[in-house]
C-alpha cells in the first residue's frame, strides 16, 4: 500500500482478519463493497485470488466492470475438500463467481483452456507470465569451478527458497543465484551469511540467468 500511495493512488485498508475469520472477511468485504464503489464513484474492479471472486457478482449487480486474473489451472488444486477445505472453497467459489467477470486475465493458454470451461471464452485473455520457450543450454554443465544453481522465485517465506539456501551451505564449489524480490527477501539474506549466495532482485528479463545455470531449481 506505501508503493501505491507513492503514486498519489489512494488506498482503504480493510480490517486485516486471519485464521478462522479469514473466510468470514470476504463476506463482509462482499457486504461493503457496494457502499465503496458508490461513494469513491469506482467503475472498475479488479480481484485477483479464488475466494476474492465473490466480490465480481457483487460489482457485477452495481453496474461496475469487473476485471479477475487467474494463475492456476484448476487440476493443480485439491482433489476432495478434506485435504485442504480453505483452498477447495476457494476453486468452488472462482468456479461459481468467476463467470461473472467482465474480462478474465490468465497467466497461460493452459490456465485459460480451464476458465473457458466456465466462463464466456470472448471474455478470457491470455497474457503469458513466463518464458515463451526454454533458453539453448549453450552454456550449461560448463568446465568452470563452480556449479551454477538458479532460482527464480517472489522471495515469500511460502515458495521456500531457504529450503535451497541450506541445501547448498555445506556444497563446496556451488554457487546459488536467486532472482526475484518480495518481502521474504531480507530474511533470506540474513540466512545466506557465509553461503555462496548472489541476489539479484527482480529482474524483466530473466532469460541471461537461465542460460548461465547448471542447475535450475523449481
Amino acid at each position: 500500500s506505501d508503493r501505491l500511495k507513492q503514486h498519489k493512488i489512494r488506498v482503504l485498508h480493510f480490517p486485516l482478519m486471519d485464521g478462522k475469520l479469514k473466510g468470514p472477511r470476504f463476506i463482509l468485504a462482499a457486504l461493503v463493497l457496494p457502499a465503496i464503489l458508490i461513494w469513491h464513484r469506482i467503475d472498475t474492479i479488479h480481484i485477483n485470488g479464488s475466494a476474492e471472486s465473490i466480490l465480481l457478482p457483487v460489482a457485477r449487480l452495481c453496474g461496475r466492470r469487473a476485471i479477475s486474473t487467474r494463475h492456476l489451472t484448476f487440476d493443480m488444486e485439491v482433489k476432495q475438500w478434506w485435504q485442504a477445505p480453505g483452498r477447495f472453497a476457494g476453486r468452488f467459489l472462482y468456479r461459481a463467481c468467476g463467470k461473472f467477470a467482465s474480462t478474465i486475465v490468465c497467466v497461460s493458454d493452459l490456465v485459460g483452456h480451464d476458465v473457458r470451461q466456465i466462463a464466456n471464452p470472448s471474455r478470457v485473455v491470455v497474457i503469458p507470465n513466463w518464458l515463451p520457450k526454454l533458453p539453448d543450454a549453450t552454456a550449461a554443465l560448463s568446465n568452470e569451478a563452480e556449479l551454477q544453481v538458479l532460482c527464480v522465485s517472489r522471495l515469500i517465506e511460502y515458495k521456500g527458497v531457504q529450503l535451497v539456501i541450506e541445501a547448498v551451505r555445506d556444497m563446496p564449489n556451488v554457487h546459488l543465484t536467486i532472482v526475484g524480490d518480495g518481502a521474504y527477501r531480507p530474511v533470506l539474506e540474513e540466512l545466506a551469511r557465509g553461503v555462496n549466495v548472489t541476489f539479484k532482485g527482480f529482474q524483466p528479463d530473466s532469460e541471461p540467468f537461465y542460460k548461465l545455470a547448471d542447475i535450475f531449481v523449481h
